[in-house]
């Protein structure tokens, strides 16, 4: 589903429009300016009943708004997918191993702070 998705999405990105082709050098020069002509408009009547705006409709707005907002979601839920399963796992101390009575335990406990003594004796002086 996620790769029919991915096709789609590039597909749409491939039918759009290419830039300008008055946009190619930014650092051209302007053209000259046009010299106006003096002429009477033309009145026209016109039926607004049937004129078209060529904008988009609201529904149209409506529909990129919507997918937009879908789009931003799934990105979102990508992120946070992805940190969940990176995200590094609080590791538990581990107490001393095989002990379950309070004897061992103190065994070990003594055992650990005797090997800290003799690594305190051990250490070289400066």
């Amino acid at each position: 589903m996620l790769a029919r998705l991915a096709l789609v999405l590039v597909a749409l990105s491939l039918a759009a429009p290419a830039a300008a082709l008055a946009q190619s050098d930014p650092f051209q020069s302007l053209p000259p300016a046009q010299q106006e002509t003096a002429t009477t408009p033309a009145v026209t009547v016109s039926n607004s009943a049937n004129q078209d705006n060529g904008g988009l409709s609201g529904l149209g707005k409506a529909a990129i708004v919507a997918v937009g907002a879908l789009l931003l979601m799934g990105i979102a839920w990508l992120i946070v997918r992805d940190a969940r399963a990176r995200a590094p796992v609080a590791e538990t101390e581990p107490g001393p191993k095989g002990t379950t009575s309070p004897q061992r335990h103190a065994r070990a406990r003594a055992k650990a702070k005797a090997a800290k003594r003799q690594r305190k004796r051990n250490r070289a002086r400066r």
